[in-house]
């Protein structure tokens, strides 16, 4: 176990947005269910070894209220990593990039939601575990 230190660093985060608005008028039936509507965006920041990985969340959408959802979220949260010897020619440093900074990153993800829907009182709003792969499954290679 002489080298066992991963090539990718994660430096910090930071939540660059965070926007929550509750639908007043929301109605809820006695036995109704709530499915929470989930997407994502994802954006690679690059400079030299260096990466910011940009990760934006929405919990339902613009549309809350005219859909009867109690309410509309969005996280926009940013991780710094750095990668040695980055080589954008090796593919398995572009899946380092696209993958582990995303497993990194939804751990992060997943608590603040948690804490913020608690702390507006509509929640706390439990985000599954997510089979990170899945998210570019049909994604092709940019290069």
């Amino acid at each position: 176990m002489k080298n066992n230190k991963s090539v990718l660093e994660f430096e910090n985060y930071y939540v660059d947005e965070f926007v929550f608005k509750k639908n007043k008028n929301f109605a809820k039936g006695q036995d109704q269910k709530i499915d929470v509507d989930l997407n994502f965006e994802f954006e690679t920041e690059r400079n030299q070894n260096n990466f910011k990985r940009i990760v934006t969340c929405y919990i339902f959408d613009k549309n809350y209220v005219e859909n009867n959802k109690p309410f509309y979220l969005k996280l926009k949260i940013n991780g710094n990593f750095s990668l040695a010897n980055y080589d954008d020619k090796n593919r398995k440093h572009k899946e380092i990039i696209k993958k582990n900074t995303l497993a990194i990153l939804f751990p992060y993800i997943r608590s603040i939601i948690s804490h913020m829907t608690l702390e507006m009182q509509v929640g706390p709003v439990q985000m599954p575990p997510m089979n990170i792969n899945h998210f570019f499954d049909d994604e092709k290679d940019e290069n």
